[in-house]
């Protein structure tokens, strides 16, 4: 008896400690605290916008120009900007002999204005400088497809193709700088410089002569001819030009 009255007075002590409990959770949980996430495990979080940009380009098979055009949509920035900045930064680049790293930018700038004979002509001389000699040639090839009327593109074509020894290629890059410019020495002085490295000593002279007529004060047009004339066996003309520029360049110190 005493023990069922004991067990009744201990259930209704549990009870009325549960219940007090309860109230006490009740009263310590702020009224403004939301809800949990019926789904905790769920979060979202907004990507950086790096982020989306690298996602996009490795899982993303856009070309460069398709790419630049979703990111000109997506920031507001202007074509013209976007080429201005390329133009600008690999001028700035090129300016100071960071030549692979101009050569990105021309590159990129090349994508957005495929036929710019600027842009083609600029990333050939940056490979060029850059010593990437194949690449160069191709690209200032396609400069003077783009501008045939431009002697420096054929200019610094020709150089590389001479410093590649594809001679006879250069000669023709340099016959067409000497009838675009022909009042420029250097087209006339290559282009013999190029006639001598093929063994045609004799049309060497004649574009020699033609440049020294251009610049009668040149030392190095001088010193080309004695060497040309050195080469044919003509001693006596050899000398006077070899004088001649020694002569040219102690007035220059």
């Amino acid at each position: 008896m005493v023990s069922n009255v004991k067990s009744k007075s201990d259930k209704r002590l549990k009870s009325k400690v549960s219940a007090g409990a309860d109230k006490k959770e009740a009263i310590d949980q702020p009224a403004d605290v939301p809800e949990k996430a019926t789904n905790p495990g769920v979060m979202r979080v907004e990507a950086p916008l790096d982020f989306k940009v690298k996602t996009l380009l490795v899982n993303i098979g856009k070309t460069f120009s398709n790419v630049v055009n979703w990111y000109i949509h997506l920031t507001e920035i202007s074509r013209e900007d976007v080429i201005e900045r390329y133009r600008t930064r690999g001028m700035a680049k090129f300016q100071k002999g960071r030549f692979v790293d101009a050569a990105e930018d021309f590159a990129a700038l090349v994508e957005l204005q495929p036929t710019n004979p600027w842009a083609s002509y600029m990333l050939g001389r940056s490979l060029g400088k850059a010593g990437d000699v194949p690449e160069a040639i191709r690209w200032l090839r396609t400069a003077a497809e783009q501008n045939p009327g431009d002697p420096e593109v054929h200019f610094q074509l020709g150089l590389l193709l001479s410093h590649d020894e594809q001679l006879d290629e250069a000669e023709a890059e340099f016959s067409k700088v000497a009838a675009l410019a022909p009042a420029e020495p250097k087209g006339h002085y290559r282009l013999g410089v190029v006639y001598d490295k093929m063994g045609e000593h004799d049309r060497a002279i004649e574009s020699l002569h033609r440049a020294l007529e251009l610049r009668p004060q040149s030392p190095k047009v001088n010193q080309r001819l004695g060497f040309v004339y050195e080469g044919k066996g003509d001693h006596g003309r050899a000398l006077k030009h070899f004088k001649k520029a020694a002569e040219l360049e102690d007035s220059a110190l």
